[in-house]
């Protein structure tokens, strides 16, 4: 009798098809936890976004808006919108 060394073509094939099933899984996956990263950066952008500065005429106006950049929550690097207007004082 000959002894068979070696894999058979199904043993093979069920291999490449479990793979691919784990693989497609956390392709999935990945592409919802993204998702869910786009959406949470979304959203903290448009709380910035929110906190807008009032036109500054009187030093009141001044300490209003003073107080309002001290308040504005600016997490995200990307700070144009509050360095210009913070340039117009």
């Amino acid at each position: 009798m000959r002894k068979n060394k070696g894999f058979s073509v199904v043993e093979v094939v069920i291999v490449v098809v479990v793979v691919g099933v784990i693989a497609t899984l956390g392709v999935v996956g990945y592409n919802r936890w993204k998702q869910t990263q786009v959406v949470s950066k979304d959203t903290t952008a448009q709380q910035a976004d929110t906190a807008t500065v009032p036109e500054v005429k009187t030093t009141s106006d001044l300490d209003k808006a003073l107080t309002t950049l001290d308040q504005a929550d600016v997490t995200g690097t990307d700070t144009t919108q509050l360095d210009s207007q913070s340039e117009s004082f």
